[in-house]
């Protein structure tokens, strides 16, 4: 007996020739030990990467830029954002392209807990844009992990989904705050490093009972 191969349309397959064909292009592209890194931070294939690197990113407090994460949808968003203010397309057809191209990022990725909370926070703040209504981030924040733990409930003893659901409330909470304590600064600075000392607040106990270290220059 042969064995036919199948031809049906399948998301599963052509997501995973897509990736092939993105590795294959860093490969010829960057190669080495850089080419590793950017599969890890863009496709989530982390395994690539050498230990010892590994462990400089950990000892430096920067372990979480090689996971794919909220801090890797937001470049995916920013990217959207940039090319869909030149199309100038209708609202409706800019937030439905928007929606699949997250999802089919989350799912390309292998839609890790902080992946589909970020992805679903954005879909929220575009369908809001799209009705004319501002989104509240800690609603956001709660309808994604509502949907993640309704599929898989036990992503919530994940260090992952913990961090990153930390994040975005300390962000929430403490990031004004932060940022009226740093007016005299140019608004950009002020607004990044506001950013990173909250959610580094927020998430600083966990990280020290989790991994035993803490990084105070990783901001």
């Amino acid at each position: 007996t042969f064995l036919q191969e199948d031809r049906s349309f399948s998301l599963s397959r052509l997501l995973a020739r897509f990736r092939r064909q993105a590795d294959a292009s860093l490969d010829r592209s960057v190669g080495g030990g850089e080419s590793a890194l950017l599969k890890a931070m863009l496709l989530g294939q982390r395994w690539f990467i050498e230990p010892e690197t590994e462990e400089d990113f950990g000892r430096t407090g920067l372990a979480h830029a090689l996971s794919v994460s909220g801090l890797h949808v937001g470049y995916i968003i920013m990217l959207l954002n940039f090319l869909f203010s030149r199309l100038r397309l209708g609202r409706w057809t800019t937030l439905g392209l928007q929606t699949v191209i997250l999802l089919l990022y989350a799912l390309l990725v292998g839609a890790a807990p902080p992946v589909i909370r970020a992805v679903v926070m954005a879909i929220v703040y575009y369908t809001g844009k799209a009705l004319g209504r501002k989104a509240d981030t800690v609603n956001s924040a709660g309808l994604a992990a509502l949907l993640i733990l309704l599929i898989r409930p036990m992503d919530i003893l994940e260090i992952g989904f913990q961090l990153s659901f930390l994040a975005v409330g300390s962000i929430a909470l403490f990031y004004r705050p932060i940022r009226e304590k740093l007016r005299f600064l140019p608004s950009g600075i002020s607004s990044l490093l506001a950013v990173t000392v909250s959610a580094q607040l927020g998430t600083l106990p966990l990280t020290v009972y989790c991994f035993n270290t803490i990084s105070p220059w990783s901001v």
